[in-house]
């Protein structure tokens, strides 16, 4: 017998029992469903966490932090402009800026205040590609010594600004107050107002937690001349150090000119004595746990399609019984035990390829039933969902629907040699 007529016999038997092979369908397209459903939802929640990290380049930074003196090891170099420029200097590196944090200013626009937090960020800023993807509105900081700085759209209703491009071109007060270091490594309380102009408004990722949307970012050489950016290291100096200030940069970031460049550098910079911490070493510990939880509901969704398997296995043994004189006219006729056995194969299969089909269908119902859920339910407390919270790759629809397949044929096996193995001669006589 031809492939397409064992095929074609095989849909014609399914189709009698319609009601047992519509359940078997079903009971394959739950478990195969529950399966897409379940690793949709971790790899969407993992693009979710990865896609904004990727697209702001992320992956480049390295944070390098002054190592204090201990038992085992000698302190770090200090990190100062010498430093810095050394850093720079090495192979595989873009940039390398101190981490600069005005953890508490009043901006000050005509009859506004508004109380924020600043950021320092090189002027090579706008050279990079994340600068684009955060941007609003303008542009980022130009070369040159001029006072600017780039807002939050958070910050433009509170500054009474009526849009993003309203706020361009416009002046704002900085107005702060604290620690500043001494030339004898102590130090001492400073209040300062300074005048910057706006040259662009950003609108923070999501991710972004300690970028928030009523921050306020500068130029790394203006953020030198304030205040305030000792306030956090310099209060934890006073506690450990007795008053006495850090020299130099207590913590910098360095940007490599690839992410492949990270381990090599984040190496360099270890030898010199340095303490780092990259995205690249949490992006790690994140993506074990997520596929530790792939494989545990892959494991969960297997078993429930191997639950459904049994189901074709009980179905395909009861067909074998109630066909049994038409399985013996088959082999009277010239059907080979090949034949019938792939008869029963070729069945299974076509209720495995259903099934896995109409799995995707129910596992698109629903993601976008629980996507809606979870979207009204985080705005309940003015929270904004993600746009997706599922995500359907190709190869998880097509290895579902593989799986289905492979599930109903292993199920099949036993059903299909039983029926290969009848005797035509018995069962003409039963009938």
């Amino acid at each position: 017998m031809r492939l397409w007529e064992l095929a074609k016999y095989s849909l014609e038997n399914a189709w009698r029992s319609k009601l047992r092979t519509m359940l078997t369908v079903v009971g394959i397209a739950i478990a195969s469903g529950a399966l897409i459903s379940m690793i949709g939802f971790i790899l969407g929640l993992r693009d979710q966490v990865e896609r904004p990290i990727n697209k702001l380049g992320l992956l480049n930074n390295i944070e390098v932090r002054q190592r204090r003196a201990d038992e085992n090891r000698e302190a770090s170099p200090i990190i100062d402009d010498a430093m810095l420029e050394k850093i720079e200097a090495m192979d595989g590196v873009d940039i390398a800026y101190p981490d600069f944090r005005l953890s508490s200013i009043t901006l000050v626009h005509g009859g506004f205040e508004k109380k924020s937090i600043g950021f320092g960020l090189p002027r090579e800023a706008a050279l990079l590609g994340f600068s684009q993807e955060i941007l609003e509105a303008g542009e980022f900081f130009t070369i040159g010594e001029s006072n600017e700085g780039v807002i939050a759209t958070g910050l433009l209703q509170p500054l009474g600004f009526t849009s993003a491009e309203s706020a361009i071109g416009k002046t704002v007060t900085l107005r702060m107050g604290g620690l500043v270091a001494t030339e004898s490594k102590k130090f001492e309380y400073e209040n300062k107002d300074v005048t910057v102009k706006v040259i662009g408004v950003f609108n923070p990722p999501s991710f972004a937690t300690s970028l928030t949307g009523q921050s306020i970012l500068l130029p790394v050489d203006l953020m030198r001349k304030l205040p305030k950016h000792w306030m956090e290291d310099g209060l934890q100096q006073l506690r450990a150090d007795n008053g006495e200030a850090i020299e130099g940069y207590p913590t910098i970031t360095v940007r490599t000119d690839r992410p492949g460049d990270v381990v090599r550098v984040d190496k360099k910079l270890e030898d010199m004595g340095f303490a780092t911490l990259s995205v690249m070493d949490r992006m790690t510990e994140m993506k074990e746990f997520f596929l530790f939880m792939e494989i545990l509901l892959a494991a969960v969704g297997t078993v429930a399609l191997v639950v459904s398997g049994v189901g074709i296995l009980n179905t395909l043994t009861m067909t074998v019984m109630e066909r049994f004189q038409e399985i013996g006219i088959y082999k009277s006729i010239g059907a080979s035990h090949g034949d019938i056995r792939w008869m029963f194969l070729v069945e299974a299969a076509a209720v495995g390829l259903f099934g896995g089909i109409a799995g995707i269908l129910l596992a698109r119902v629903v993601s976008v039933f629980l996507g809606w859920a979870f979207n009204t339910y985080a705005e309940q407390y003015n929270v904004g969902g993600p746009d997706a919270v599922f995500l359907f790759p190709a190869w998880l629809l097509a290895g579902a629907v593989l799986y289905s397949i492979l599930i109903s044929v292993v199920s099949g096996i036993y059903p299909a040699s039983k029926a290969a193995n009848i005797d035509p001669v018995q069962a003409l006589r039963r009938g």
